[in-house]
């Protein structure tokens, strides 16, 4: 498919890719916004909004916010539609460990 059915399928909560991406389970999907409180700074403790945005799901299984097209792949004819069982990355990226254990100090004997 070219980039206009690629886009067309987005708006519609479809997730697509390029054939050419060599990245495992790389692939677009629109996030329709959210809202999520501050974490910290000078608004900490207030809620943040976030309007839509299309987002990458990397090789490195981490979600890229703002993703934007290049030339190449706005003339691109090798836009699928990409599974979404198949894409759904695990629930922690294997290469992070949850916080908990990141956090922890050797218990001395």
């Amino acid at each position: 498919m070219n980039f206009g059915e690629a886009l067309e399928a987005l708006k519609a909560n479809k997730m697509v890719a390029r054939e050419g991406w060599n990245g495992k389970g790389m692939h677009i999907y629109l996030e329709s916004g959210y809202t999520m409180p501050i974490g910290a700074g000078l608004y900490k403790g207030q809620k943040r909004t976030y309007g839509p945005a299309l987002y990458m799901f990397t090789a490195q299984g981490m979600h890229q916010p703002g993703w934007l097209a290049s030339q190449a792949d706005m003339l691109a004819e090798d836009w699928r539609l990409v599974d979404g069982a198949a894409a759904l990355p695990p629930l922690e990226a294997p290469h992070r460990k949850a916080a908990s254990e990141t956090n922890r100090r050797p218990r001395s004997k």
